[in-house]
């Protein structure tokens, strides 16, 4: 299993209004099923820029995959930076997603 933090930072001249709204609708409509499946411990906005996901994969999946299939990339609102990690210290109600 691998882990990572998907680091997301805004474009310069992303969409606004009512085609920004409609890209985070999209955005949160894409990552939901990856929440119930297991897939995504967390996610939510930065006070600064996009947002933060932390995801884990099997070591067959490709993790950009799911980065340019997220409708804020494909919509030009955001690019997210993947960086894995090993997690060490987590507390015990963790334990079970960090499992690899």
């Amino acid at each position: 299993m691998k882990f990572y933090f998907l680091n997301g930072t805004f474009k310069e001249n992303k969409p606004t209004g009512l085609a920004f709204k409609e890209a985070l609708e999209a955005h949160h409509a894409y990552w939901g099923p990856y929440m119930k499946a297991g897939k995504v411990l967390l996610s939510g906005p930065k006070m600064h820029g996009a947002g933060l996901i932390v995801l884990k994969c099997t070591d067959a999946e490709n993790v950009q995959d799911y980065i340019n299939n997220d409708p804020f990339v494909t919509r030009g609102v955001a690019d997210f930076e993947p960086l894995e990690f090993k997690p060490f210290f987590k507390i015990p109600a963790a334990e079970d997603w960090f499992k690899e």
